[in-house]
């Protein structure tokens, strides 16, 4: 029966996860690090336990974009409005000047120079779920560096169109930089439009939720949102991360931010570290 067989393939993601996760903590590493490795001997280029990894991956994007959510959740628009300059400014810094030093240095190895800027594009963008699961584990999501880098990382998200729009430029199949310029003011538009119409909507159907002293109720209402806002996000062309995040920095601003993250937050563990095991896979 196929039902048998995802879970066949789930049970052992967990259990070779546990064992392997407990022998790293034992070396005092991150338990990232354990459920990478754990992915890596699941997988096909492993031991082939698991040798279709999609079950896995599935569950891994909705593990990801609560990730995102609850991030946003610790965030109010304010405060975001006031971080623009260092998600345009540090953030462009950043992706720039890893893109030109990547380029000269893959010159100075012989590459061609539409290859070595592929390189650069390569390089300049980060895991967003790694890095906050990572600064979660030390607790340094609220320190100024911690702030600096989850500002990088908005912007790394929001790279990711214009490059992929370029890389047809870089191997000469059409596009222009018109088209690229046009693409990112749309996507630029549409974020502003997903977050107006969700700071409408979302608090009033939280209040609505609310009054229905329904815990089961609340929560299906929270991932509805998450998930919902993430949809439109991806739909838009942006990342389904992005917009869960947007939906989190929305939920923040209301006032049942503290109940929300309390409810997502179990449920946000054990997906989120499908990821990391997907990744490694």
């Amino acid at each position: 029966m196929h039902e048998l067989y995802i879970l066949r393939e789930l049970l052992l993601v967990i259990t070779v996860s546990l064992v392997v996760v407990c022998a790293v903590r034992r070396l005092r590493a991150p338990a990232v690090v354990g459920f990478l490795l754990a992915g890596m001997l699941l997988g096909p280029g492993g031991f082939r336990l698991v040798p279709d990894p999609h079950t896995v991956k599935l569950l891994a994007e909705f593990g990801v974009a609560l990730l995102l959510f609850v991030v946003g959740l610790r965030f109010s628009l304010t405060e975001m409005l006031r971080l623009k300059h260092w998600v345009f400014g540090a953030g462009l810094v950043q992706v720039l000047l890893t893109i030109g030093v990547t380029f000269l240095l893959a010159r100075l190895q012989g590459f061609a120079p539409n290859r070595a800027v592929l390189f650069g594009f390569l390089l300049a963008l980060s895991s967003t779920a790694i890095v906050l699961k990572l600064q979660e584990a030390r607790g340094e999501e609220n320190t100024p560096h911690g702030r600096l880098s989850l500002s990088v990382l908005i912007f790394q998200d929001l790279a990711v169109i214009p490059l992929l729009l370029l890389v047809p430029l870089l191997s000469s199949q059409g596009g222009g930089l018109g088209r690229v310029v046009l693409e990112v003011g749309r996507s630029l538009g549409l974020l502003a439009v997903i977050l107006g119409v969700a700071a409408l909507v979302v608090p009033r159907l939280l209040k609505l939720v609310a009054a229905s002293r329904s815990p089961e109720v609340f929560t299906l209402a929270v991932l509805a949102i998450a998930m919902g806002t993430a949809y439109a996000a991806g739909e838009a062309g942006l990342s389904l991360a992005l917009g869960a995040f947007l939906a989190g920095i929305v939920v923040s601003s209301t006032d049942y931010a503290h109940h929300v993250t309390a409810q997502v937050l179990p449920l946000r563990d054990a997906l989120s570290s499908l990821f990391f095991i997907s990744i490694g896979m």
